[in-house]
Parts: C-alpha cells; structure tokens; sequence
C-alpha cells in the first residue's frame, strides 16, 4: 500500500519569513492549506511530511521526516496546486521509481518504490535544497513536464481563483448578513466559512473565501482575497491573504499582502503591495495606527511597527519613524495578553523559542 506525503521546494525562502516558523504547505494561501487541498483532491489523506530540521519541535504531532518508513511513497510538491493533470501524474506514477519535473528541475511527483531511493528521500529532504532533488533523481527515472502548474509565486489571481473553486459549500451554516451587502461573482465564486458575520453596507467581489467565525465589520470592501478563520476586519482589502486570528481597528487599507496568524492592525494603517512586490506579514505583528508599508516590505515575527516603515525589519523588533531596537522579551509578553484578550489563548513553550 503507498503512502502520500509532502515536501517543501528551496523556493519556500520567497515566502520568508512566513515560512520561518511553518513549511510552505501548511501557509494557508487559499481556502485552506495545500495539504488539506490535495487531500480533497486526491480522496487520500497525507501521512507523512518532510519538513526542515529546525522546524521539528514545532509540529511533533505529525508524521514528520519518517526514518522507519518502507512503504512505497507517493511525494507531492507542497507548492503547486492540485488540478487534473496532476492528479492523472500521480495515478500514472503510482507503482513506479519516478519523477515529474519542471522545466526548471523542481520536483512536482516522486513516487519512490524501490527501498534505495525511498532510503535517500528519507535522507535528503528535510534539507530543501536542490542538491536533494538531484541525489533522489539519481535513483528514478525522471521525466521532464511541460504543462503549467499554478503556482502562488508565480499567478497570484489564477491561484486564488482555482482554490475558491476548491470549496463546494459557498454559504456555511450560521451565516449573518446585515442590509445592503452587495455579492458579485462576476469574476469568481464567493464562499462563506461558519458562523460568518458580514455587517451592514459590506461590498464583496470574488474570488472571495472567507473562515469560519469570521467577522466583516461595517462598510468593509474585500476583493479577490481569503479571510482566515476567526478574523475580525474592516476597511478595504484586495488580493489580500489573512491566515487566520487578524484583527483590525477601523477603515485600513490593505492590498497584495500575505498577513500571518494571529496579526492586530491599527485603523486608518495603509499597507500596499504591487505585483511581485506583495507585502509579508509574519505571525504575531503589531501594527499600530496610522501606519504606512510600502511594496515589497516583510516583517518578522513578534514585530511591533509603528508610523512609516522604510525597511524590511526582522523578528521581535520595536520600529517606530526610523527607530529600531530588539525587545524580544517585551514581545512576547505583550503578544500573550493580545492572544488572551482576543482569543483566550496562551503562547506554547515551543513558540516561545522563536
């Protein structure tokens, strides 16, 4: 019986630093992750999960970086979203010692059968590198793709697109829409998690998906974007990825960014990103009011970022016009009340670390 799991690509560093504390398959940059994705697609679920050593402590509830596991694998790049072409790869693979590769040389499928090659993945991907893929390819029979895959670095629209389609329920249960909320899909569907509020006077465009218990305050645009679960946000938003747990004060602005778990914005923040210049937000910011990001910016985690912001800033920094200091033990005591005061959560020992 073969056993499907995932890897991480060299390429995940483009989501830095986002992908410091998660792999790149566990971001949620549609509606939901790509493992939970590709196991809608596949009808199986994924066992195991190669990750980056340093990462381990985080996720020890899962399967990760087997060393005992014979079994014939079936390993997806856990970049590229699913579609049929690459659900026909994976059947014709199956059984084989065989590799689906880009142009480029980036691994799409590897079906690892024989106990050489499966002994080598074992070994090698947990370091994501390119080195990796070619010490595993020695083993297979590679051939070379040319069809397209959507990848988020590369069609940001057309990937967003296809993931909204991933969801069949377009309305969940629970759902509150107050009076003059305008719906339009004439560019894409639109679906709504559990337990969604949408106020009064709400404007929404797809391809639109939005979590579970998830609040959109009144007057609020959101357009071509995904609102993780638990976020409560106002102001205008497009092609704009929130992970999950954002709070927002009143009337920002937000355009091609990718906003981190557990993330507080002040009103009237200003934050724009352009094509392939999009903003990262890494989980436990703080952006106060009033502030303004420019394109192409990405702060680190636990950072609190204060009026204009002319640089990229790293993890646990205060940054207030120019000023910067490392203050990670202030951080996290202020980031534990934030999550307490929202969410009547407490930081893990392990996220502590970081």
């Amino acid at each position: 019986m073969q056993v499907f799991g995932v890897f991480e690509d060299h390429l995940y560093k483009r989501f830095y630093p986002l992908t410091k504390t998660k792999p790149l398959y566990f971001l949620k940059l549609g509606c939901g992750d790509l493992v939970d994705l590709y196991s809608r697609s596949l009808g199986e679920r994924i066992q195991v999960y190669f990750l980056r050593k340093e990462l381990e402590k985080l996720f020890r509830n899962k399967k990760i970086n087997p060393y005992n596991i014979n079994q014939p694998l079936i390993l997806l790049n856990g970049r590229f979203l699913p579609n049929d072409y690459l659900i026909k790869l994976i059947n014709e693979a199956s059984g084989k010692d065989l590799a689906f590769i880009t142009p480029r040389g980036l691994p799409v499928v590897l079906s690892l059968v024989s106990p050489k090659p499966i002994k080598v993945a074992r070994r090698v991907l947990p370091y994501a590198s390119i080195n990796s893929y070619k010490a595993i390819q020695r083993h297979l029979k590679v051939e070379i793709l040319d069809a397209y895959f959507l990848d988020p670095l590369e069609n940001w629209s057309r990937y967003l697109l296809k993931s909204v389609e991933f969801v069949r329920k377009k309305i969940g249960r629970g759902v509150e829409i107050g009076e003059n909320v305008k719906f339009d899909t004439s560019e894409g569907p639109i679906s709504l998690g559990e337990n969604v509020r949408i106020e009064d006077d709400v404007i929404l465009k797809g391809p639109l998906y939005i979590g579970d218990n998830s609040c959109i305050r009144e007057g609020s645009t959101i357009i071509k974007s995904i609102v993780g679960e638990e976020c409560s946000i106002n102001g205008f938003f497009n092609r704009t990825v929130l992970q999950g747990k954002v709070i927002t004060g009143e009337k920002i602005f937000l355009e091609r960014s990718i906003v981190g778990e557990k993330v507080y914005i002040g009103s009237y923040s200003f934050i724009v990103g352009k094509p392939s210049h999009e903003i990262i937000i890494a989980d436990y910011v703080y952006i106060g009011p009033n502030t303004t990001i420019p394109k192409g910016t990405r702060i680190g985690i636990g950072s609190a970022v204060y009026g204009y912001l002319d640089r990229d800033i790293g993890d646990f920094y205060y940054y207030a016009d120019g000023v910067i200091l490392k203050e990670k033990k202030k951080r996290i005591r202020e980031i534990d009340e934030f999550l307490k005061h929202f969410f009547n959560l407490s930081l893990s020992e392990e996220e502590k670390l970081y």
